[in-house]
């Protein structure tokens, strides 16, 4: 038989195992309810809402999108599905940062300086003796146009606007300074030595082939100095200022903007088959190559930066101020 006061602890011990049972049954309950309401309000990936956008749009032409953040690739898609990584794209008018980057190049070897005047290296005539370097880097030249020879329309410093004949004539003032073609010192002293083997220029089109994986690597490659150095890098991506004091659009090379309060740095070309644009936000150390074979009015680059921008960094994008 039991003793009196073990018969009058069961029924405690039971009452406290009961209510231990129904603790824990809460407690499950319970965090899972916490985990559901957080869970819940945890942002969709952003990797996988841009994946899910651009195949909303069923692409018909080759597609290519590389995202870095902090010097790493964090994301890679191709589309269609057969579009192979190594696909090289015609960069048309974004090719000119090849262009840029061997006059810095230059640069950092004394063979020519940002002042220079045209008409040092070319027998222009009068219009030409007040433009320099910078100012074709810049698109402040007074040229207009994307064809060569053209004489300018305004003068050197007033206005900044993108022009294909401020970098036609920058090339024959390069080739002038490196005493080789363009295209030849571009190969020797940019693409090779960052092993970009899917790049080459074209010479029946004039223009440069790329992939987005050379690209890659030519991005991580001016982000880590081992292609110009830090002052000369610091030049080229500082806006031009005009004339009248005011910022011009451009660095040297690179469209300089502002989107939601973080300056934007952008090399883009668009036409009838292509539309491309590589773009950093150099404060958020997020950069993205955008290459497509689509026209712009299929598939904007430039837009399509924004909306990467907004999925991945909306967080950190400063917010507008309501007025009260």
């Amino acid at each position: 038989m039991q003793s009196g006061n073990q018969a009058k602890m069961n029924p405690i011990l039971k009452a406290l195992l009961a209510i231990l049972v129904l603790l824990g049954a809460f407690g499950v309950v319970g965090m899972g309810f916490v985990m559901y309401q957080f869970g819940s309000r945890q942002p969709p990936r952003p990797d996988l809402q841009l994946t899910e956008k651009i195949k909303q749009l069923a692409p018909t032409a080759p597609i290519s999108i590389v995202i870095t953040r902090n010097k790493h690739r964090i994301y890679t898609e191709h589309w269609p599905a057969e579009t192979d990584r190594h696909h090289a794209y015609a960069l048309g008018r974004a090719g000119e940062l090849f262009t840029a980057m061997a006059a810095a190049v230059l640069l950092d070897r004394g063979k020519l300086t940002l002042e220079d005047p045209v008409t040092r290296w070319l027998p222009l005539d009068a219009p030409f003796q007040s433009i320099t370097i910078e100012h074709l880097l810049a698109h402040s030249s007074g040229l207009r146009g994307d064809t060569w020879p053209v004489n300018p329309t305004g003068e050197p410093g007033d206005t900044s606007e993108s022009a294909g004949a401020n970098y036609q004539l920058l090339t024959r003032i390069l080739e002038a300074a490196a005493q080789e073609p363009l295209n030849r010192f571009i190969e020797k002293n940019i693409v090779k030595p960052l092993a970009m083997e899917h790049t080459h220029f074209h010479e029946q089109s004039h223009q440069w082939y790329a992939c987005a994986e050379d690209l890659l690597a030519y991005e991580l490659a001016l982000n880590t100095n081992q292609i110009i150095r830090m002052k000369t890098y610091l030049r080229f991506f500082s806006p031009g200022k005009l004339t009248d004091g005011q910022r011009g659009q451009f660095g040297l090379g690179w469209r300089i903007a502002d989107y939601r309060g973080l300056r934007l740095e952008q090399a883009a070309g668009a036409g009838q088959s292509y539309s491309h644009a590589l773009s950093r936000f150099s404060q958020k150390n997020f950069s993205m190559i955008i290459l497509s074979e689509l026209p712009e009015s299929e598939f904007d680059a430039r837009q399509w930066t924004q909306t990467i921008a907004d999925l991945y960094l909306d967080r950190e994008l400063p917010k507008p101020h309501l007025k009260p």
